[in-house]
């Protein structure tokens, strides 16, 4: 893709910008901005999207527009009793701020976004799954689905680079401890054999009594269950080394048993991880 054409998404994302940073989802030749459709993921996707652009191409517009959505974000999420599990600003974040003091006028302080977005980590470490069931231990929602613990483990990835290592020790201790966690449930959800090998399937196992959706799709493999799965990985495996907490290949026993035995074969309520197959639509 063309530099002029990477600038042209960019003039498209800040029109989709309204004043005070908020960016609108859906935009139509005939029915414009209409339609109240409200994404959880697509600001923080722009955010990062123009702070990208800014690195290649460095016009004080699409720093301004990043600083300015990442700005309402915060501000917008402020105060609510459970902040929401969004990775995007979190993996935004590192890159965003290293060019904060380019700014002629920042929105707002850099430690405000750095308060929201260790609250925000701080949340999702208060969702990942403990021991009463030991298959999803590591696992951020209840039902053992792959997708919402690997972008979780994208979100902390950044949010343990965005710290550094003189802050909050105990903090980045916490949050290598769920990484590798998470990342332990990722590899039992990953097929090890058959023509779909590599893959990560939607869910761990089926749920006895969920209903045929859910159960019905547990083993469909999808490029982005595959491609967020992927980058969990690849940010922990670029970890540092050394303290706090453990270090990259220390993954728990649940991990080291997958890699060393194999396909786990039948796991509870599900059938063994091989040859899945399975829709296109849903995480």
């Amino acid at each position: 893709m063309s530099a002029e054409e990477l600038r042209a998404l960019g003039r498209f994302l800040v029109f989709m910008q309204t004043e005070p940073g908020r960016f609108r989802a859906k935009y139509g030749e005939q029915e414009k901005f209409s339609g109240d459709f409200e994404s959880l993921y697509y600001p923080g996707q722009a955010v990062l999207a123009l702070t990208m652009l800014h690195e290649i191409d460095p016009d004080p517009a699409w720093l301004a527009a990043a600083a300015k959505g990442a700005a309402y974000l915060v501000r917008a999420r402020a105060g609510q009793r459970r902040l929401p599990s969004d990775h995007w600003p979190m993996i935004a974040a590192p890159r965003l701020l290293a060019s904060w003091d380019k700014l002629a006028a920042p929105p707002v302080a850099q430690s405000e976004i750095r308060a929201h977005l260790i609250a925000v980590g701080r949340t999702m470490l208060m969702e990942q799954r403990q021991a009463a069931q030991p298959e999803l231990r590591g696992s951020f929602v209840p039902d053992g689905r792959s997708t919402p613990t690997a972008t979780r483990v994208e979100g902390l990835v950044a949010l343990f680079d965005l710290l550094g290592r003189g802050e909050d020790v105990s903090l980045r201790a916490a949050l290598r401890q769920a990484i590798t966690e998470a990342v332990a449930f990722l590899l039992r959800c990953q097929v090890l054999e058959g023509p779909h090998q590599g893959g990560f399937v939607r869910a761990l196992r089926k749920i006895p009594g969920a209903g045929g959706g859910f159960n019905r799709r547990q083993a469909e493999i999808r490029i982005d269950y595959v491609q967020h799965a992927l980058s969990a990985l690849l940010g922990y495996a670029q970890l540092p080394q050394g303290s706090p907490g453990a270090r990259p290949g220390d993954l728990p026993p649940a991990g080291r048993a997958t890699a060393e035995r194999g396909a786990l074969g039948p796991l509870p309520g599900g059938p063994p991880r091989t040859d899945p197959s399975g829709s296109a639509t849903g995480r």
